[in-house]
């Protein structure tokens, strides 16, 4: 355990180390009316050319998340590297709330800036669809909350946006996203098979020696490939029960 004033210590680079490389996640405990129902917000880091493994690891979160919040910003809206991290997730659109923050530095409150992320999306084949952009200043917000000022508050776009990610989160669309998810999961390993058999099918074109080679060196992935199938089937069996039975709880 350590207190708060080390977090940085463990969530940012400082120096010469790559904390993102030695420590897998660092869990903090708060008193919150939005986390007692077992919902858990995960910060990941943001996306940085420079290390790559930033993005690998927002990338494995959102696969796995049940709903995930993508922020722009005035400052920069839509740059090349957010595009490119929604154009890997556009299969897990159903469950990505979009957020602008800091619209107090705008002109137009953020209109402007909407606008264009959602081209530069068009542009580069990302479909939207209807989405809608929540358009917050957590500055104003931080403000309204020091001042215990519930006016202030709404203004700041985040009661707003608090309320429909909590809507999602607790209403039946909600139960419904959590059922899928495991056939999506398997889905994906599906295509992974199927690329796979692809591969394989493309090395019969090899003469005969190098076809056996082929097999043999197959023969060990295809077996480690049927236990991930079946641990991965047992696990979809166990959630699916798990979450009906929440479900007819509820």
């Amino acid at each position: 355990d350590h207190d708060m004033d080390e977090l940085g210590d463990f969530v940012a680079r400082n120096g010469s180390d790559e904390v993102e490389k030695t420590i897998r996640e660092v869990i903090l405990y708060i008193d919150s009316e939005f986390l007692k129902y077992g919902i858990e917000i995960v910060d990941t880091p943001g996306f940085n050319s420079t290390y790559e493994i930033h993005s690998e690891i927002a990338l494995r979160q959102v696969e796995k998340s049940d709903a995930a919040i993508f922020l722009f910003s005035v400052d920069q809206p839509g740059n090349g590297e957010e595009l490119e991290f929604l154009k890997k997730v556009r299969k897990y659109m159903n469950r990505v709330f979009f957020v602008l923050n800091k619209i107090d530095k705008s002109d137009d409150h953020g209109i402007t800036e909407k606008t264009d992320i959602f081209n530069k999306m068009n542009k580069i084949g990302i479909d939207a669809g209807d989405k809608k952009m929540y358009m917050i200043s957590a500055l104003r917000a931080r403000e309204a909350i020091a001042e215990k000022d519930d006016d202030k508050l709404k203004v700041s776009g985040l009661a707003d946006f608090e309320a429909a990610l909590t809507q999602y989160l607790t209403g039946a669309e909600f139960v419904k996203d959590r059922l899928l998810a495991p056939l999506g999961s398997a889905y994906t390993l599906i295509e992974q098979e199927r690329e796979s058999v692809g591969n394989q099918i493309m090395a019969c074109s090899k003469d005969r020696a190098d076809l056996n080679t082929e097999i043999q060196n197959r023969k060990k992935e295809v077996r480690e490939r049927e236990i991930e199938i079946n641990r991965t089937r047992r696990s979809i069996a166990s959630s699916v029960k798990s979450e009906l039975l929440k479900t007819k709880t509820q």
